[in-house]
């Protein structure tokens, strides 16, 4: 089941803070045990770069080339929303203690450790703990002229302590250009267009090497010219159809609707809309068919739900929206082969509209994508009444991890009756008024920022091809074929095994954007059910010893 960036963005504003630790050899040691590895190695990399002159403790931003993120007076941020909550959160008290952005850093620009980094364990909705780190970092770079020097605080996610190579794609596309200009450059010196003559003059083995030269530069040539083509063809379709997908359907803009007519949000409020709506002319797709109806709004919908999803993290990397893009394409083949998958897949199948595609019913189900959920747990409420259980169970006798259990069992969120849910105010905004035009309020209630446009102009581009040019598109995401299922955030998912591929040579290792899984086989769910056993024999053998 997919886990929206939004339900992801409000717990980390109201999650219960387990530890807050310096990054030192005693902080590490204060975490719980299962995260003591993970930060003491995290630890060594930056106690290396401070044995180092300052100015050589270099750290590399793990950005997209032309994405910028920021760096934030405070640490526990992982995105700019999140920081503008908690400067919101705390203006009534005391404004200079809220968060606040302290640049927008790209990956071209110079970061330097300071050496302060902070641990912390948090909490989500299930119970489940994960590691959060953020640094210190000193920060300069040049925008629009003006040099911009500071020092704030990045989560890990976006800190690589290697360079950041490219993409397989973006690689060779150059290597192909230089390669291209440099046997163009020789092969005029030689033998110029305006001397032909030139080169029968020459010995025969001199004409068999240029021969083959030429041979490769036309090769060459052709390949350039090809993914060319291809780049051409994605980025100005993108463009086109730009303007007919992701209009804003509230008014205003920044006031999620609150009474709906059935259970599926995008049918009401976009898909009359998308129906109604132009075709841009001329468009054809991979297999050389126009451009229909059905295929932009299949367009409009991955692209509104990829940018729910995703958008914090598209800046770190393409690779996690089309990860998510590929995900929903494998969901719809599965229900192409089996129709028994459509109940999986396809929440409240029946309340669709029956004109739309499989793809378009996967991209908008309510559930598996939270962010066109009517409604949403409240986590607070869910949180404080789990701890009020939580010292019922103590005067009852029951403490520690049996009381959590008993207190998570005993109250849950129910759909049915909203018992601890509330309003989908987030999700709703991001998906029914994205940032699609530049000059135009968004859900944010201003235009969108600078990395708000890049992002949905590469959520565009992504479901463009997606749908248009699905055989290219599978290519680029091979190695997700067969994945249906992610999360975010999440260090486990009832029988699957967390697996981490890589899109064009960018690998998806940032669980806080995305877990992707695969079921797991006889074997593995036979170990993972013996597993408690085994620790409890190894903790009873321990105890004897003593």
């Amino acid at each position: 089941m997919a886990c929206s960036r939004f339900i992801f963005l409000f717990l980390i504003l109201i999650c219960f803070k387990l530890w807050a630790l310096s990054g030192t050899v005693k902080g590490v040691q204060s975490l719980p045990e299962e995260f003591q590895a993970e930060a003491s190695a995290l630890l060594q990399k930056y106690q290396e770069l401070q044995k180092l002159k300052p100015s050589e403790r270099i750290l590399n931003l793990d950005l997209d080339e032309g994405a910028v993120t920021s760096v934030f007076t405070k640490p526990g941020f992982f995105s700019t929303e999140e920081c503008e909550a908690d400067a919101a959160k705390q203006s009534k008290k005391n404004k200079s203690k809220g968060c606040a952005s302290a640049g927008w850093p790209d990956s071209k620009s110079i970061i330097t450790s300071t050496g302060n980094i902070e641990f912390r364990v948090e909490e989500d909705s299930e119970g489940n703990e994960t590691l959060r780190t953020y640094a210190e970092v000193d920060f300069t770079y040049t925008r629009d002229g003006k040099e911009k020097k500071g020092k704030g605080w990045l989560a890990q996610d976006f800190i690589a302590f290697e360079p950041v190579s490219p993409s397989y794609s973006d690689i060779v596309f150059k290597k192909a250009n230089e390669v291209q200009s440099w046997f163009k450059e020789k092969w005029e010196k030689v033998c110029p267009p305006d001397s032909k003559e030139a080169l029968q003059t020459l010995p025969q083995p001199s004409k068999k090497n240029l021969s083959d030269i030429a041979d490769v530069s036309k090769a060459i040539q052709k390949d350039v010219t090809e993914t060319n083509q291809k780049r051409r063809t994605v980025a100005s379709i993108a463009t086109e159809i730009s303007s007919s997908v992701g209009k804003c359907m509230l008014k205003p803009p920044d006031k999620a609707p609150q009474n709906f007519s059935g259970s599926i949000v995008y049918d009401q409020f976009v898909l009359p809309s998308m129906k109604k709506t132009a075709l841009p002319k001329n468009i054809k797709k991979e297999d050389g068919q126009p451009l229909s109806q059905k295929d932009l709004v299949d367009i409009d919908a991955l692209a509104r739900t990829l940018y729910a999803e995703m958008a914090s993290c598209t800046p770190i990397g393409a690779q996690y929206p089309m990860a998510v893009a590929r995900v929903i394409r494998n969901r719809e083949e599965a229900m192409q082969k089996n129709s028994n998958s459509i109940q999986e897949f396809v929440k409240n199948n029946k309340e669709h509209d029956s004109s739309k595609s499989l793809l378009c019913k996967a991209a908008t189900s309510p559930v598996l994508f939270s962010a066109w959920n009517q409604q949403i747990i409240d986590f607070k409420k869910l949180k404080d009444a789990r701890s009020a259980a939580v010292k019922s169970f103590n005067k009852q006798g029951i403490r520690g991890q049996e009381a959590v259990k008993k207190a998570r069992q005993s109250i849950q969120p129910d759909p049915e009756t909203g018992s601890y849910y509330k309003a989908n105010q987030s999700g709703l905004l991001h998906t029914l008024c994205p940032p699609s035009d530049p000059k135009s309020v968004c859900y944010t209630g201003s235009v969108p920022d600078k990395n708000s446009a890049i992002a949905w102009e590469n959520t565009i581009r992504i479901a463009v091809e997606a749908v248009l040019f699905p055989k290219q598109f599978s290519n680029k995401t091979d190695e997700l074929k067969g994945i249906k299922h992610y999360t975010s955030d999440r260090n486990s998912f009832y029988d699957f095994i967390q697996v981490n591929p890589s899109i064009e040579g960018r690998k998806i290792s940032s669980d806080r954007c995305l877990n992707l899984w695969r079921p797991m086989t006889d074997a593995e769910k036979k170990a993972k059910a013996e597993a408690p056993k085994r620790k409890s024999a190894g903790q009873s053998k321990a105890k004897k010893k003593k």
